[in-house]
């Protein structure tokens, strides 16, 4: 059976829409909170066929929204995919297959380096590189990217034990002495930050890490079948349902707040902070709406800001904490964004989701902390 081309994001989605038939664009997003950027997925899968949208009003007025369903060629890959699962499960047509490369021409599957070839990878490896590979060698059932993700407060020398992932998947795992001598090596003197930092970028991910295993395994002269992670003992079950486990949905979503709020902007730069402070203290206006609103639409006389375009354009009253914080951001200036970022003209909403996940991530708080909920929005309907 062939590899399905969906992603394990996309899959979730499909089964999504599959459940309850149609949806909100944003009840897609509340139901999809670990998933990023979920409203560039539905357009992808809309632009692939696999997903059908329309325009409607809610009670015949503005503004329109827009509803996802799944078309039948999206049914058929979400049928395809759960197929290779089941097949995966069950052990059969999973293991010793082979892949498609470019062409559709069919290759054998990566081996695992040797030991000898092991020791020719890391005679040449750069300093950066070489213990995030040794790790990868050594823990089997941990992804590339919970490694990238780790920090040097995730490993306990003492112990010999490491901490990766995030939220559900948040576990603990045992090093071996091999292990725990690269981690050790790569985590150093520090005391915070990455635990494995690449040259010239704050953290690596699986594409770098790919792209310099290729060319160290160039430099070693080591065959082209040779990959950087090959499992054979492992259950390929378990590593799918461990990817699938990351985009679970989080039933008990939990708004930030009270002390909360407070680890939140104590991390957060001081332009992001006060665009925090604005988001949750104007739940009337989205965050797109803050973003795109500017000085002169804030009257500090009338105190009242003026969000929206066309038809969904509406003052809304402002007045204690929030007027204080337009008035900081406003500061003397007279025309321009009303909150501008520390490295860009405008915030946008998947950047400051990014930059929530970020923050959320470094204060240690669970995964269904979130920046907004969705209840003022139906009260406002």
């Amino acid at each position: 059976m062939d590899i399905p081309q969906l992603t394990h994001q996309a899959f979730f989605v499909l089964s999504l829409l599959i459940r309850h038939g149609e949806l909100r664009a944003a009840e897609v997003v509340r139901r999809a909170e670990g998933i990023a950027s979920v409203n560039e997925l539905l357009r992808k899968l809309h632009r692939r066929g696999l997903v059908d949208k329309r325009e409607a009003t809610l009670r015949g007025r503005a503004p329109r929204e827009t509803i996802f369903s799944a078309t039948r060629h999206g049914r058929d890959a979400f049928q395809d995919q759960l197929d290779f699962y089941l097949c995966v499960a069950q052990g059969t047509g999973a293991e010793g297959g082979t892949r498609k490369a470019e062409g559709g021409k069919r290759t054998d599957r990566k081996r695992g380096a040797t030991p000898a070839e092991r020791e020719r990878l890391l005679a040449v490896a750069p300093l950066e590189f070489a213990p995030l590979l040794a790790t990868v060698w050594e823990l089997a059932d941990v992804s590339i990217d919970e490694l990238a993700a780790a920090d040097v407060g995730d490993f306990d020398a003492a112990a010999g034990r490491l901490t990766v992932g995030d939220g559900d998947c948040r576990r603990d795992v045992a090093l071996s002495p091999e292990a725990t001598e690269a981690v050790a090596q790569a985590a150093g003197a520090r005391d915070d930050g990455p635990l494995f930092v690449p040259r010239k970028r704050r953290r690596w991910n699986v594409a770098r890490a790919s792209e310099a295993f290729r060319q160290l395994r160039k430099r070693a002269g080591v065959s082209a079948d040779v990959g950087m992670r090959h499992r054979p003992d492992a259950q390929p079950v378990a590593i799918a349902t461990r990817a699938c486990a990351r985009v679970k949905p989080v039933a008990d979503v939990h708004v930030a707040g009270g002390r909360d709020c407070e680890r939140l902007l104590g991390l957060a730069n001081p332009p992001l902070a006060r665009f925090l402070r604005a988001v949750w203290a104007l739940p009337p206006a989205t965050i797109d709406e803050l973003a795109a609103a500017d000085v002169g639409d804030f009257d500090p006389r009338t105190g009242e800001l003026a969000v929206g375009r066309g038809e969904r354009r509406r003052l809304i009253p402002v007045d204690g904490e929030a007027e204080g914080i337009l008035r900081e951001a406003a500061g003397d200036r007279r025309d321009g964004p009303l909150f501008v970022p520390l490295r860009a003209r405008r915030f946008r909403q998947s950047r400051v989701a990014q930059e929530f996940y970020k923050l959320r991530r470094r204060a240690g708080l669970p995964a269904n902390v979130v920046l907004r909920g969705q209840s003022w929005r139906r009260q406002r309907r």
